[in-house]
């Protein structure tokens, strides 16, 4: 949570950036149980679908409209 706070913090002023904490998931943005090291080979998806729709979200969303 430290690292969520300034994170924030930091970014506070730039309306185009959102800091989201995504329970349940890894540094990697995988499902994951305890988010350690130790589970990254039982791991199989490259991403959580959840965290790729926010990506893809927050990319729309910040794209220039063509």
């Amino acid at each position: 949570m430290d690292d969520l706070t300034a994170a924030s913090k930091a970014l506070k002023n730039n309306a185009n950036t959102a800091v989201i904490l995504l329970p349940g998931k890894s540094h990697l943005m995988q499902d994951a149980t305890t988010g350690g090291p130790n589970e990254y080979n039982d791991i199989e998806e490259m991403m959580s679908p959840a965290a790729l729709g926010m990506i893809v979200d927050w990319t729309t969303r910040f794209s220039p409209q063509r």
